[in-house]
């Protein structure tokens, strides 16, 4: 295991994957406190790829992952064979026990069109539990990812689905829309309540890169109906995706994925982003988290699919106590185990600042 790094003079670049590079954002302290602890869910039937822990009241960790079977498809089965997997261990570092699939293809609100629910995201709101996550649109033949919502009073369900089929964001009819004709729909959401109102933030764009942006929808209800924004909400130079949401003292923060580094300065770094005014501006963000190998030493034996050796973490989640982000969830086509498969991988947040 890697050690925590310093900072080096006034300079916030102290990561391996930073070395040699022009940042575009000083790196946070988020960043530079991931402690590795190792694989969290894995088993060789199933790849794994979303995370989404959460806290219950006797203090065990509940994970909300999709998964798909293994096969020759390896990635491709996300789009037509997802699941939303529930697991549960004692501890957010395993292990964790199957306790159920919470939502696949043969339970779905509306089966005549909705396929594959991925994208898994977990919160708490008083007394009631929200899920969201994503599902394909077949009646789309390119794109069209809608968001999806269901709400329970129990982590264990059952789960009933906001209103007539469980869709709560998707792109608009109207023409003169931001997301009107989205290349992939309205996905990749994450959810917040500030005051007495419901956001569903969501990624959505004509375009993938340069055109795709987060905005969000807000209800006074945790079921909706929910309204779009009329304009885009973040203002990423590049394309950026998976995002988590969490709040500390009274803010609301972002995890995205940098996918290709022009945001960042570095390849498939993490953002962290502020919300101020309504708005995610980068000059308020900073790097949230590295690369795989700025925390580990990856083993001799490790997998990469499709030759992708950036250790890119993607669909990152925060498990959160008493108001503090406590461990973080990645998941990345480095396979430590030598499985040859995706994997999803458990950090500790040794600080507690951002």
């Amino acid at each position: 295991m890697l050690h925590l790094f310093k900072k080096r003079g006034n300079s916030s670049a102290p990561l391996l994957s930073a070395r040699g590079k022009r940042l575009k954002m000083p790196v946070s302290d988020l960043a530079l406190s991931l402690e590795y602890r190792g694989v969290s869910v894995t088993d060789p039937d199933y790849w794994y790829w979303c995370v989404s822990p959460i806290y219950d009241a006797q203090g065990r960790v509940h994970l909300f992952c999709s998964r798909w079977p293994v096969s020759k498809q390896g990635m491709g089965l996300w789009f037509t064979q997802s699941e939303i997997a529930h697991f549960v261990g004692e501890t957010p570092e395993g292990p964790f026990t199957y306790a159920e699939t919470v939502l696949c293809n043969d339970n779905l609100a509306d089966q005549s069109w909705q396929r594959s629910p991925h994208n898994p995201q977990i919160y708490q709101f008083g007394d009631t539990y929200a899920l969201l996550y994503i599902v394909q649109d077949t009646r789309v033949k390119k794109g069209g990812m809608k968001t999806g919502l269901m709400v329970s009073k129990s982590l264990n369900g059952p789960w009933t689905f906001a209103g007539s089929d469980g869709i709560v964001v998707q792109e608009s009819e109207d023409k003169n829309h931001w997301t009107y004709h989205s290349c992939t729909g309205a996905e990749n959401p994450a959810m917040a309540k500030i005051g007495d109102t419901y956001y569903i933030f969501f990624k959505a764009g004509r375009g993938q890169n340069g055109k795709m942006h987060y905005g969000y929808a807000t209800s006074k209800h945790i079921a909706g109906p929910y309204r779009l924004c009329d304009a885009p909400r973040m203002d990423n130079i590049s394309y950026v995706e998976d995002a988590c949401c969490f709040q500390q003292d009274g803010r609301t923060y972002l995890l995205t994925t940098d996918n290709f580094g022009k945001n960042t300065g570095i390849f498939g770094a993490g953002i962290l982003w502020e919300m101020k005014d309504g708005v995610f501006h980068r000059a308020d963000a900073k790097i949230g988290f590295g690369v795989l190998s700025d925390y580990t030493a990856i083993p001799s034996g490790a997998t990469f699919y499709e030759n992708e050796r950036s250790g890119k973490l993607e669909r990152p989640g925060v498990l959160m106590r008493n108001g503090r982000p406590e461990y973080f969830y990645g998941c990345t086509r480095t396979d430590v185990l030598g499985g040859g498969k995706s994997q999803c991988y458990v950090f500790r947040i040794v600080s507690g600042k951002l």
